[in-house]
């Protein structure tokens, strides 16, 4: 391995070895090599011929503490899991970590390269998908107002920057959804969305925005790829497609409140709480409904859990891919993962059940918290 060497170094390893196995005097060397008297004098009483370490003896971060640190590290070592990844899985528990601080952290640990060989990696174990159920995307609008029946290319022509007309792409054109079809109701375009970091704004783009687009003969003659994905998924900037903010809560009351056909888009999920005061649009002329949902008639995406295999005794059984152990209560039973009385992927439950319950879909969220520190085999606390 090559010694480290300073990059304002006056002298190499080689010289350095020559001045500490001379005889000659130390200014008679510094003349022959044009050094400094002290430099000389240095080198000869060293034992190496490497420059020192640069910086502080115990590198720390400015940014995150001792604690952060360890979190990191254990997290890390248990899961082995690519860069990306752990700061996806730690960012709302550090809130100030940053991809940067993850990657100095790893690399001040030693931990930042993963497993290479196979015997190393093998280590790591395997994680079980398991569907736990469906989400869709839903186009939502007031209530009290007639239900519209769209189609995903009208969506499309509805929210995209640039559409066909006359056989050329032109700046969005149309104000009115009546003026894109006969048969849509005469509702300004007025589409309220995820912003673009949301996963919702992902899933909305490649089911909706992309298959819409792709039904547009124009648009499928597009012979370059990377400009036909930026028509299809480039939204208006006129004000008629509002980046709604990630908060679903404040889409549902602008659609209550603000200019009459104004549209909301979010999950199939929240769509389910605000019954009483919104309702779905049908798409390619289907409603979403739980079982529409599940199936490839409407936009939607899986759910899934990622449980790590581990060794089972032999008496426990298992149940589709749910590990038999995995037993989860929030609340006074109001969710529960029970395989052993589970036998098939958990159904969203009826709207009077939920309301009975103390933990709704709102706690999904601490649900998701608790089950990953039982993967890691830390319990956050309550019954496991």
């Amino acid at each position: 391995m090559a010694a480290f060497l300073h990059g304002s170094a006056r002298t190499t390893p080689r010289v350095r070895a020559e001045l500490q196995a001379s005889q000659a005097s130390t200014r008679a060397l510094a003349a022959q090599y044009g050094l400094n008297p002290k430099s000389v004098a240095r080198w000869r009483t060293r034992q190496t011929t490497a420059d020192a370490a640069m910086g502080p003896t115990e590198p720390r971060s400015t940014v995150l503490s001792a604690a952060d640190e360890a979190i990191i590290v254990e997290f890390r070592r248990r899961t082995l899991l690519p860069l990306d990844d752990v700061m996806g899985c730690l960012r709302d528990a550090i809130p100030k970590l940053s991809r940067s601080a993850l990657h100095r952290c790893l690399q001040r640990h030693g931990i930042s390269r993963l497993p290479a060989n196979e015997e190393k990696a093998s280590k790591r174990g395997s994680f079980a998908e398991t569907t736990i159920g469906y989400d869709g995307i839903v186009a939502a609008y007031r209530r009290d107002l007639p239900q519209p029946m769209i189609t995903l290319a009208q969506f499309w022509h509805a929210v995209a920057r640039e559409v066909p007309r006359d056989g050329r792409l032109v700046a969005h054109p149309y104000r009115r959804w009546r003026e894109i079809a006969a048969d849509q109701p005469d509702w300004p375009i007025r589409v309220i969305g995820p912003p673009p970091t949301s996963g919702t704004r992902d899933s909305f783009t490649d089911l909706v925005l992309l298959a819409g687009c792709q039904r547009v003969p124009e648009v499928r003659a597009i012979t370059d790829t990377a400009q036909r994905r930026r028509v299809c998924a480039t939204v208006r900037e006129d004000g008629s497609w509002i980046d709604g903010g990630e908060d679903d809560e404040v889409i549902v009351r602008r659609i209550v409140t603000e200019e009459t056909g104004t549209i909301g888009v979010f999950g199939y999920s929240f769509l389910s709480g605000h019954g009483d005061a919104i309702a779905a649009a049908r798409i390619e002329g289907v409603a979403p409904t739980t079982e529409a949902i599940a199936s490839p008639q409407l936009p939607g995406r899986a759910s899934a859990l990622y449980l790590r295999e581990e060794a089972e005794p032999a008496h426990c059984a298992r149940v589709g891919r749910i590990p038999c152990r995995v037993r989860l209560r929030c609340g006074d039973g109001a969710w529960r993962l029970d395989a052993a009385a589970w036998p098939r992927a958990p159904r969203p439950r009826s709207a009077a059940a939920r309301s009975g319950s103390s933990q709704g879909p709102g706690n999904l969220a601490a649900l998701a918290r608790r089950l990953v520190a039982w993967t890691l085999g830390t319990p956050e606390g309550g019954e496991t």
